[in-house]
């Protein structure tokens, strides 16, 4: 079946027209909804959502989309008719790398008394390590995810996106830090969600809303996730984010470039830009996803790492720099806050770059 039944539609129906209700995907039938519209639903179970028959014929359409992975609509009869109107449709969200679907957006109801908009749901997935000692967890974002927080055009051009990239966008240190302890702290089948206050290149602002699943595969752990526009009025997200906005202009109006970083796996990798970052880094060291700091360095940045839970440091080093060479600074580090994190700092880094060849490093 087609689009075109999306108009070819029986007359009216004795049901309200109904928002767009987004299904978290399980396995079998466990799927949940988890948002109709903006609002969040708190992973209700889609059995008590939709009673018989409704029920039934909801599970049978979310069944065709994840086969197919592909737009399903179908008509509705009698009872079925009666409680979710005379078509539904089914979209699929899937996983950035295509690979499967990680929820489905469902609507039900007459097409001809003017049905909402679907909205934009991104996704994201995170790849986790099960090594002892793991390497920092790696981030995929969707178009949809990246249109979400923000991300303006000169940065979508390029195939490496990180955790930077998202915790850069998003104004509430408290919001990036609960995030990052479940990402950490996960286990296979945990599920959780939350919200960033997103602070757009385009300044345009909005809360996001988030929910991920932890699931384990052929290649290993990953937790999936999906994200929304929540909806929240402007003025109050403004609002809301008025003391990391002073923060930041703070921060940039003094000249050094400041990053917060996560010391809790075998390497250091960053978390969040507060200001703009360095000039000149590479993409996989501005978004986070990889730290590349120069093998000569790799020594005494170790010992750093365990000097910082006791005091500041300070010193030099040298990092990857965009199209070949290396950038050197001076830093000085230090742990945001102990009685939070014992693992969380913070880079304070001197606006005088030195830029080094690669024959010269």
């Amino acid at each position: 079946m087609t689009a075109d039944a999306l108009v070819r539609a029986p007359a009216e129906p004795t049901h309200p027209i109904r928002e767009w209700t987004t299904v978290f995907v399980g396995t079998g039938d466990e799927h949940h909804v988890v948002a109709e519209g903006p609002k969040h639903r708190d992973w209700r179970k889609i059995g008590n959502v939709f009673r018989e028959p409704a029920r039934t014929a909801v599970l049978g359409l979310i069944r065709k989309c994840i086969a197919d992975r592909e737009l399903k609509i179908e008509t509705f009869e009698g009872k079925v008719a009666d409680a979710l109107g005379p078509v539904g449709a089914a979209h699929p969200i899937l996983t950035p790398d295509k690979s499967m679907v990680v929820a489905v957006q469902i609507w039900s109801g007459d097409p001809k008394e003017n049905p909402p908009d679907r909205p934009n749901v991104g996704a994201w997935e995170w790849v986790l390590s099960s090594e002892d000692n793991p390497p920092p967890p790696q981030l995929q974002l969707d178009p949809g995810a990246i249109e979400l927080i923000g991300m303006s055009a000169r940065h979508q051009d390029r195939s490496v996106f990180g955790p930077a990239d998202l915790y850069t966008r998003s104004a509430r240190l408290s919001d990036t830090l609960r995030h990052v302890r479940q990402i950490r702290d996960c286990r296979v089948k945990d599920r959780f969600d939350g919200t960033f206050t997103i602070r757009a290149e385009t300044d345009v602002t909005c809360e996001l809303r988030y929910a991920e699943r932890c699931v384990e595969g052929p290649a290993g752990r990953r937790v999936r996730g999906i994200c929304w526009d929540a909806g929240t009025d402007e003025a109050l997200v403004h609002e809301s984010m008025l003391d990391a906005w002073l923060s930041t202009m703070l921060a940039s109006t003094s000249g050094m470039y400041i990053a917060v970083g996560d010391l809790s796996y075998q390497y250091p990798y960053w978390l969040k830009w507060v200001t703009e970052h360095v000039p000149g880094l590479g993409h996989g060291v501005s978004t986070g996803q990889t730290f590349a700091l120069h093998e000569e360095d790799w020594p005494k940045i170790i010992e750093w790492v365990q000097q910082v839970r006791k005091g500041p440091v300070s010193g030099t080093v040298r990092a990857r720099r965009g199209g070949g060479g290396w950038l050197k600074a001076e830093f000085r580090g230090f742990l945001l806050d102990p009685l939070v994190s014992d693992s969380i700092g913070v880079a304070v880094i001197s606006p005088e770059i030195e830029t080094i060849p690669d024959e010269d490093s």
